[in-house]
């Protein structure tokens, strides 16, 4: 705890990208996925998808799906900074979700999908849910223990 505090608080995170670089990574993620009039090539998705569950159903083994949002999808500051950039008018924050958990429900392939849960931590002081390593785009311990939760809860329907 001494060495690294935040798992608890985590207010002292160290950042790894600057501010500058953070925002770019942001951008360009959210350009690549939020895009109606340029998604993402959702067919060789599905098909990728559709080979997993072959392969897995070749071996007798469930196949399940976890959707993890960006950041930018459950930190309004991140999404804002995002949408002040070129064609941000244009991106639509809950398009990947929608349209995977749409095909994912068609196909009959259990998903679960942590945006929900992720915007409904109650965020700190400062406004921040604060689940994602600070300038870093992967879950801190905080974002870590909801997607355990939740994955636990998701699981149990099979134990």
């Amino acid at each position: 705890g001494r060495p690294y505090p935040w798992p608890k608080d985590p207010s002292p995170e160290i950042p790894t990208l600057t501010p500058e670089r953070f925002e770019v990574v942001e951008r360009h993620r959210a350009q690549s996925i939020c895009r109606p009039d340029a998604p993402p090539d959702w067919p060789r998705i599905f098909e990728l998808i559709a080979e997993l569950r072959a392969m897995a159903a070749a071996r007798s083994v469930p196949l399940a799906v976890m959707l993890i949002p960006d950041e930018f999808q459950v930190e309004d500051s991140v999404w804002e900074a995002v949408r002040s950039g070129p064609d941000g008018e244009k991106l639509d924050r809950d398009l990947p979700q929608r349209v995977l958990n749409t095909w994912l429900a068609q196909q009959e392939i259990p998903a679960l999908d942590l945006l929900p849960a992720l915007r409904a931590v109650m965020p700190l002081a400062d406004g921040k849910r604060h689940l994602y390593q600070l300038r870093d785009t992967h879950f801190n311990a905080r974002g870590n223990e909801v997607a355990g939760d939740e994955l636990g809860e998701f699981l149990r329907r099979w134990w």
